[in-house]
């Protein structure tokens, strides 16, 4: 997981280049989000800025940072999310979450609502897009908190009192999920020491968007492997190997790469401890060697 930095102001520019209008229908449906003759929830147009969103992420998930397909085919395949929930919002974890993960949390992670945040049902910092896997079976209509839950607040920006425990990555207003969430090979591990709030809020992103399930440790898994040679190539190939793994490395970390949050972590520990670098590679190797 990692940050796409950008301002609201910007933000607000580039979906007002994609769909011109767009906001000003936005503000209209937010201050009447019911549809008087059937009391529902009127139809929303975020699917009409999905594409802002998957360039902002280079077509990454924002949560899990698996690489989709990109801009002319891959709509589809990218969900727009809220992160506020726009409908009622569930406990998590459910009972049946707790059971099947294992989840034993002494730290509250907030009660249902049964209003959902309909003031931030529109806003362009409640909307990122993610894998249909992140979104549909995993966000839901969860959204974890530690503190008091205000459904009623129009800008997701100054929640403090909420104290959200999953991590917003677009923008610079919430905390880098990278100072939050670290990666220990190919598995995905909390920051800090235990009992602070930032290493429960990188613990709850983890389990709660199951960071750590077999896919994506596979995938990142790959990615370790690839900067193992090149970091071997760098120390004992020749010129044209040290050029071309020098590349290879600074490609793997770039934000345009998947899981570019693993491959940075990977490359700092390459140069902090290799010995251990090269027991994680093969680690790594193992795990995508089929039994």
């Amino acid at each position: 997981m990692i940050r796409f930095s950008i301002t609201l102001e910007a933000l607000h520019r580039l979906i007002e280049e994609e769909k011109p209008g767009w906001g000003d229908r936005a503000a209209d449906l937010t201050k009447s989000p019911y549809n008087p003759e059937t009391n529902k929830l009127r139809s929303g147009i975020w699917s009409e800025i999905k594409a802002v969103y998957m360039r902002l992420q280079h077509n990454k998930c924002g949560y899990c940072e698996r690489l989709l397909e990109s801009e002319r085919y891959g709509k589809i395949e990218h969900d727009v999310e809220h992160f506020r929930p726009k409908s009622a919002v569930t406990k998590w974890p459910t009972r049946a979450i707790k059971q099947e993960r294992d989840l034993d949390y002494d730290f509250p992670t907030g009660n249902a609502s049964a209003r959902g945040y309909l003031k931030l049902w529109h806003h362009p910092f409640n909307f990122l897009t993610s894998c249909k896997p992140c979104n549909t079976p995993l966000k839901s209509c969860y959204f974890p908190i530690e503190g008091r839950r205000n459904t009623r607040a129009g800008d997701p920006m100054h929640q403090p009192g909420e104290r959200a425990l999953l991590v917003y990555p677009l923008g610079d207003f919430d905390e880098n999920p990278e100072d939050l969430i670290d990666f220990y090979g190919h598995l995905a591990i909390a920051k800090g020491p235990v009992g602070t709030r930032q290493h429960r809020r990188a613990m709850v992103t983890i389990d709660f968007f199951e960071l750590n399930r077999h896919t994506l440790q596979s995938q990142r898994a790959d990615v370790i492997t690839h900067l193992d040679v090149a970091f071997r190539l760098l120390a004992n190939g020749n010129d044209e190997d040290r050029i071309d793994a020098n590349e290879d490395i600074k490609r793997l970390c770039r934000n345009e790469s998947h899981h570019a949050a693993c491959a940075r972590a990977y490359c700092r520990r390459y140069t902090s401890n290799p010995t251990e670098a090269r027991k994680l590679a093969q680690a790594a190797r193992m795990f995508l060697t089929p039994n």
